[in-house]
This record gives structure tokens, C-alpha cells and sequence, in this order.
């Protein structure tokens, strides 16, 4: 029997995440297309081929080529950081900006934050990284 490369789970997989609103995704959201292990083949087989990057346990998010990066394939969701925010949102962590966030945007500081610490206020045993950066918390 032939397989279509329409009717493959990678295809499937592929089009669900193209679908979906947000650039970052839980597996939860697309584990509904197929068993666990063809679920997990189907994600190491995209993330392999660069069209979504495994940012943490059971978190992905969508890639993008870069045009200033000689189409090196950068974060869809406009920076690692607010990736993080938008995955411990999906996760129902209560989270918020850091203090020197907070004093850039309400103009009390020129200060522009560097890679800044996620506040959270429950503790968690996730870790999220992607290339060489990683999330950094503070607890509350």
C-alpha cells in the first residue's frame, strides 16, 4: 500500500500547526491527530526539517526564515521571551514583568531590559531554552 504524502501525519501535523492562532503551541493542543509515539516521530521529524523549534517539555513554537540571516530560521513569536510568556499563559502560571519591565514601560527608565527575568509567583519545574538562550525566573 502506498502512502500520499497528503494522507502522512506529518502532512496532517503540519497543517494543524499552520492552523493554530498562536506562534508558540502545547503538544495537548494537536495530541488529538495521533498516538503518542506517532505523535512524538511527527514532531522530531519537523523540528529536524526546521519548521518548529521544541522550546521545553511539551512546548513548541513555530520558525520562520529570516531574511537578515541569510534565511537562518529565527522564532515566529517576535523573540524567546515573549515565546516563554505566552507558553506559561497556556500553562495557567501566573507570571508578570519584571521590575526594570515595568519601570521601561511606564518611561521612568531609558534603561532598555536585556534579557530579563520572568516574575512568577508559583513554583515550577520547567525549564525553557532554545539554542543558546533560556529562561531566567524570579520567584515571588
Amino acid at each position: 500500500m502506498k502512502v500520499k504524502a497528503k494522507d502522512s501525519l506529518e502532512y496532517k501535523l503540519a497543517k494543524k500547526i499552520r492552523s493554530l492562532p498562536d506562534d508558540v503551541f502545547l503538544r495537548a493542543e494537536v495530541s488529538a491527530l495521533a498516538p503518542p509515539r506517532q505523535l512524538s516521530r511527527a514532531l522530531t521529524s519537523l523540528t529536524a526539517k526546521q519548521k518548529i523549534a521544541r522550546i521545553g517539555y511539551g512546548a513548541y513554537a513555530k520558525l520562520e526564515s529570516s531574511p537578515y540571516l541569510k534565511g537562518k530560521p529565527i522564532l515566529k513569536a517576535y523573540g524567546f521571551n515573549n515565546a516563554v510568556k505566552t507558553i506559561l499563559s497556556k500553562l495557567q502560571i501566573p507570571w508578570s514583568l519584571s521590575e526594570e519591565e515595568k519601570a521601561y514601560n511606564n518611561r521612568d527608565s531609558e534603561q532598555i531590559p536585556v534579557k530579563p527575568p520572568i516574575v512568577l509567583f508559583k513554583k515550577t519545574q520547567r525549564h525553557f531554552r532554545y539554542k543558546q538562550m533560556e529562561a531566567k525566573f524570579e520567584y515571588r
